[in-house]
């Protein structure tokens, strides 16, 4: 079963049943079976999180050229940040001409005539750099989602949130509401997947 990182957390169901397939084959040998096996979380290594999130932030932007801009935008602030860096100095004035040429025209008309802090009309601003890709979905979907008593959707959904701790909610008419206290830590896309019960 090759399933894209990506598309894991609509996948849950599907890689719960091949799991219990695989353990129902040990577990025959005992005159057991399982009858259901759930997952609702799955944790990927930091570098695939990573570029899921620089993903997640390419389609909040909408094209390449916006994620061009997003990434020189971050390029810029790393440099500034960068005292002792050499992008100053000696061969690094030449290159720092050049990307700067490069940059002014990656920029183009971008924020003309616009507040401070605002997105291009029609455009989603992007996301801070310190927020966090989170993935909310439930089986069955089309469940309400709340993060800390706010409503934010409906699942299966995608939102950015600040490292920190929240309390998850999601909850559908004829289910057990699914509740859970996490916590999101900075670089670390996170995916919940709430199995909601019948009442």
């Amino acid at each position: 079963m090759k399933i894209p990182a990506l598309d894991l957390a609509a996948q849950y169901k599907e890689v719960g049943e091949a799991i219990r397939a695989k353990i129902n084959e040990d577990f025959s040998t005992y005159g057991l079976q399982v009858t259901k096996f759930y997952v609702e979380n799955i944790s990927l290594p930091p570098e695939v999180e990573a570029a899921m999130d620089k993903r997640s932030s390419m389609g909040a932007l909408g094209d390449a050229n916006r994620y061009m801009q997003f990434q020189a935008a971050d390029a810029l602030r790393d440099a500034a940040q960068n005292e002792g860096g050499g992008a100053g100095l000696g061969a690094g004035l030449g290159a720092g001409f050049a990307v700067g040429g490069q940059m002014a025209n990656a920029f183009g008309n971008i924020g003309q005539n616009q507040p401070p802090n605002q997105a291009p009309s029609g455009q989603t601003a992007p996301p801070s750099s310190a927020e966090v890709s989170v993935t909310i979905t439930s089986e069955p979907p089309g469940a309400d989602i709340e993060i800390d008593g706010s409503y934010e959707g409906n699942t299966p959904t995608q939102t950015m949130l600040a490292p920190a701790e929240y309390v998850i909610r999601v909850a559908r008419p004829g289910y057990k509401a699914w509740e859970r206290k996490v916590i999101i830590k900075a670089g670390s896309a996170k995916t919940f997947n709430a199995i909601l019960e019948q009442e």
